[in-house]
C-alpha cells in the first residue's frame, strides 16, 4: 500500500505492515458484495468475473489471463504437434477455471481463508505456464534448427 518493494516470500509490508494482498485487492474490510451464488454464476460465464463482484477485481483479473493465457497457448501447442505439453496447459487451464470458479463463491461467503488461488500461487501458476512455453520453443526451434 505504501509502494515499498517487498519479496513476494512476505505476507506483510516490511514498511508499513500492511497485507501484502491488500494491493491484490485480495482482502477486504467490508463485507461481501455479491450473493456467493451469484459470484459462482459469473466466475463460471468469464473467469475473473465473479471475484471482481466480489471486491476482488485485481485478483479475479489476474486468474482470468493465467486461465486464458494457459488456454490459448496448450490449444496453440497442440495445433504445433506439441499435444503433451499443450494438453498440460489446457488442463491447467481448466483447473484454474473451476479453483477460481470456487474461490469466487468463497470470497463471496466472506471465507477468504479458503481461498486457494491466492496472487503468490497465481504468480507460480504463471512461472510453471511461461516454463513449459520456454520448453516447447526450444523443441520447436531444435526441430526446425
Amino acid at each position: 500500500m505504501c509502494e515499498t518493494a517487498n519479496p513476494l516470500t512476505e505476507s506483510t509490508c516490511s514498511a508499513c505492515g500492511a497485507s501484502i494482498y491488500q494491493s491484490f485487492g485480495a482482502e477486504r474490510e467490508e463485507g461481501p458484495t455479491v450473493a456467493p451464488a451469484a459470484a459462482l454464476r459469473l466466475a463460471l460465464l468469464l473467469p475473473g468475473l465473479g471475484h471482481a463482484k466480489a471486491g476482488q477485481g485485481l485478483l479475479g483479473m489476474m486468474l482470468g489471463v493465467v486461465m486464458a493465457l494457459s488456454l490459448i497457448f496448450g490449444i496453440s501447442l497442440v495445433a504445433l504437434g506439441r499435444a503433451p505439453l499443450g494438453w498440460l496447459l489446457i488442463l491447467i487451464a481448466v483447473g484454474v477455471y473451476l479453483v477460481g470458479a470456487m474461490d469466487a463463491y468463497r470470497w463471496a461467503q466472506g471465507r477468504p481463508d479458503e481461498v486457494l488461488l491466492r496472487p503468490r500461487v497465481l504468480v507460480i501458476v504463471f512461472g510453471f505456464v511461461f516454463a513449459v512455453l520456454l520448453v516447447a520453443t526450444f523443441q520447436l526451434v531444435g526441430q526446425n534448427g
